[in-house]
C-alpha cells in the first residue's frame, strides 16, 4: 500500500478501504471494497494481490443473479482461467474462458473429497439465482458459503455474522491516486471559457486524483 502512495488511516479520515472477511477454518479471506468503482476494478485488484502475495486468488462477479463470472489467478503455478456460469454466452468462447472449466488450473484447488466431475457439474447446471451456484461452489474450495456471495454491504449490514476487519487508508501526498474517470468540479461558477488563456479553481471528487 505504501507503494501506492496509501497509508493507513481511521474511517472518518480515509480515502480508500478493504472489507477483508475471514473464513472460519482462516484458509480464505474475502476482500471487497465500496472503492471498486468500475467492472475491472475488482479484477485488477486481485491480479495485484495474488503478485504481491505470490498466492492463488479468486475474483468472483455476479450480474443481475443471471450469470456468474469466476476467474482465477495462480501466481505461483502461472495459472489464470475464467468460468462462466449461467446466461453469459457473450463470454463464452473468449481466450482462456469456458463453461466447464480447465481442469490442470482448478482441480489443486480441490478441498478434500471433492471431485472434478461434481465441481463441472455444478458449473452447468441451470439455476433461477446464480448465487445459489456460487454457494455450492464454495466447498469445493474450502471456502465459506456465505463469504463467496457476499461483499462490503453485506458484511456492514450483519457484522455479527461475519469475520471481518475493516482497513481504511488515505493519501501519502497531496494527490490520492485511483485508476478511472476524474471527476473535476469549479466551485462558485468560475467556469473556463474555450479558447482563452485563464486560472480557475476546481476540485476533483474522484478519479485519478482528488482534493483540492
Amino acid at each position: 500500500m505504501e507503494k501506492r502512495g496509501l497509508a493507513p488511516t481511521d474511517k472518518d479520515g480515509s480515502q480508500f478501504s478493504y472489507y477483508l472477511s475471514f473464513s472460519n477454518n482462516i484458509d480464505w479471506v474475502t476482500l471487497s471494497s465500496p472503492d471498486f468503482e468500475l467492472d475491472n476494478d475488482s479484477i485488477v485488484e486481485t491480479q495485484k494481490i495474488s503478485k504481491a502475495l505470490k498466492t492463488t486468488c479468486v475474483e468472483t462477479s455476479v450480474f443481475d443473479s443471471d450469470w456468474a463470472i469466476i476467474k482465477l489467478y495462480d501466481y505461483l503455478n502461472k495459472n489464470s482461467h475464467t468460468v462462466a456460469i449461467g446466461r453469459a454466452e457473450e463470454f463464452l468462447g473468449e481466450s482462456n474462458t469456458s463453461e466447464k472449466g480447465v481442469r490442470e488450473c482448478w482441480s489443486p484447488l480441490l478441498a478434500e473429497g471433492k471431485t472434478w466431475d461434481e465441481l463441472t457439474k455444478i458449473w452447468n447446471d441451470d439455476y433461477t439465482f446464480i448465487e445459489d451456484a456460487l454457494e455450492k461452489t464454495a466447498p469445493f474450495f474450502g471456502m465459506d458459503f456465505k463469504n463467496i456471495r457476499a461483499d462490503y454491504r453485506v458484511f456492514e449490514g450483519n457484522p455479527d455474522n461475519f469475520n471481518t476487519v475493516v482497513l481504511y487508508f488515505k493519501s501519502h501526498g497531496e494527490a490520492f491516486i485511483k485508476e478511472g474517470p476524474t471527476k473535476i468540479h469549479s466551485p462558485g461558477g468560475s467556469i473556463p471559457i474555450s479558447g482563452e488563456e485563464g486560472h480557475y479553481s476546481f476540485y476533483n471528487s474522484g478519479g485519478i486524483s482528488s482534493g483540492l
